[in-house]
């Protein structure tokens, strides 16, 4: 952990980001879950993720305490990428729809139609 931190201090921002979120891209990749990161030519990177039938954007940030990772609903730390990547693969797995097994499982009635005399 501490060879970490020190790779990551001994870069600039940008560049930090964009090792970190290649990093939980390659991770990521051993859990099955798509991922593209994109780099704008001044902009940070930002690294998006199919989830729930749409892209979810995942960032890299300095916060007092190190550097995290960043997507709706949660802020894991960065040093334990192989975690990051286990809870960020959990996020992305498509959620059961109930309604969606009763409609497989429902019988077919036929269709009365009324026959006049």
């Amino acid at each position: 952990m501490s060879d970490f931190k020190a790779d990551i201090r001994s870069l600039a921002p940008r560049q930090a980001k964009r090792h970190l979120l290649t990093s939980l891209a390659q991770r990521l990749q051993r859990h099955d879950v798509r991922a593209l990161l994109s780099v704008p030519h001044e902009q940070a990177p930002i690294l998006y993720v199919a989830a729930h039938g749409r892209r979810v954007a995942v960032v890299a940030a300095q916060s007092p305490t190190g550097w995290v990772f960043l997507w709706p609903g949660a802020q894991v730390p960065a040093d334990d990428v192989a975690s990051a990547a286990r809870q960020l693969a959990a996020f992305a797995q498509p959620q059961p729809r109930p309604w969606a097994d009763r409609q497989a499982h429902r019988p077919h009635r036929p269709r009365l139609r009324a026959v006049a005399a």
